[in-house]
């Protein structure tokens, strides 16, 4: 091959390494903020890989005038067996209606209820979610952040950081289609890289762990691999179709063992599919121990219009239920077979509550901070 020439970018106010939704408004914010010149880069295309792409659909808004704050803290806080940083969870908390707005007013579209309003739906847990089209929340923060003049830099696989003195100015990677060597000069950087998580066979951003790993070779303290998120998940297996348990059970979904019976009420007895992971782990462990398996995810009973919900909400896995045969037409003509999966890892940065890590100059955003700080 041609040897390519290197590409350097200097005098940049903030770099946003990640092109998921916490690097996406890092970015935004930067602008609001007065910042300058702000480049996001990403190893594929910004808005469009990672976990926020392949999202299940929904969202956990505290509504203000609805819900108890004090409540919703407590029960997130005891979902992650109490290793979490609290006052982060509570700052989710309080600023997820404010930016539920901010984001419609950037053109994604929430699902609305008759009235106009921002419909909630029924989900895993006590407290409704919210709803959005998939993959468009991303397409139209990523066009929210080129409007406001964000720069990016797609197809830049970042690989080390950049120090001077103890102190993170900027990143180096590579192009990886051309091979161009890339230095990035920047006063300012935020890693919003994701967390790490077991590779399976699940629909889902693969997440590596690389930018976090980055920073730790550069100096970084890195907290949280004692706080794994949730004790599991379940999932669709034999085919690599999901997430999108929230919807699913929100609409009525059962889970049955290989008699045909529906078996969580044993479990938890008021809130059935809906129970938290713990619950449904436990139930899902139980019903094999007794020999009742393989479980399902049983449909069949929803009615035309739940399912084309279901292909607003979350059209990738609605697709894939369809080449396969399991949906056709507006009916799912029979269960899925379900089973648990391990979930994320939470290793990451130590933050404090402004997400600022160890080393000056170096921000981690979200699932890049360790010590679970979000929901």
């Amino acid at each position: 091959m041609p040897e390519t020439q290197d590409v350097v970018i200097g005098d940049i106010d903030v770099l946003v390494i990640g092109g998921g939704a916490a690097g996406v408004f890092a970015a935004l914010r930067a602008k609001q903020s007065g910042a300058d010149k702000v480049i996001q880069v990403d190893k594929a295309r910004v808005g469009k890989s990672g976990a926020s792409c392949f999202a299940a659909g929904v969202m956990h808004v505290m509504f203000p005038d609805n819900d108890s704050l004090e409540d919703r803290v407590r029960r997130a806080v005891r979902a992650s067996g109490y290793l979490a940083q609290q006052e982060l969870i509570e700052d989710h908390f309080r600023q997820s209606w404010p930016i539920t707005l901010e984001m419609e007013s950037h053109g994604v579209a929430f699902i609305k209820a008759p009235g106009g309003e921002i419909q909630r739906q029924a989900g895993r847990g006590s407290h409704p979610v919210i709803m959005f089209g998939g993959p468009e929340l991303m397409d139209a923060m990523s066009k929210a952040a080129l409007k406001m003049g964000v720069i990016q830099a797609n197809r830049v696989m970042v690989t080390d950081l950049l120090t001077h003195e103890g102190q993170v100015i900027g990143a180096v990677g590579f192009h990886t289609r051309t091979g161009q060597f890339y230095v990035f000069k920047a006063r300012s950087t935020v890693l919003a890289t994701g967390s790490t998580r077991f590779k399976g066979s699940v629909m889902e951003g693969d997440r590596t762990g690389d930018g976090f790993t980055a920073a730790f070779r550069a100096g970084a303290t890195l907290m949280g691999a004692e706080a794994h998120e949730g004790l599991t998940n379940a999932m669709v297996v034999r085919y690599p179709i999901g997430p999108g348990m929230n919807m699913y059970v929100g609409e009525g979904a059962r889970f049955i063992n290989a008699k045909g019976e529906r078996f969580m009420e044993r479990y938890n007895p008021t809130l059935k599919e809906r129970s938290g992971l713990r619950f449904i782990a436990y139930g899902f462990s139980m019903e094999v121990k007794r020999g009742n398996a393989p479980i399902y995810c049983d449909m069949t009973h929803f009615t035309a219009e739940s399912v084309r919900k279901l292909k607003a909400v979350l059209p990738l896995a609605m697709r894939m239920y369809e080449r396969v045969g399991i949906v056709v037409g507006d009916r799912f003509v029979k269960p899925i077979e379900w089973a648990l999966i391990p979930d994320k890892g939470r290793c990451g940065l130590a933050v404090n509550r402004s997400f600022a890590t160890s080393l000056p100059g170096l921000y981690a955003g979200q699932r890049s901070g360790g010590g679970r700080s979000g929901v």
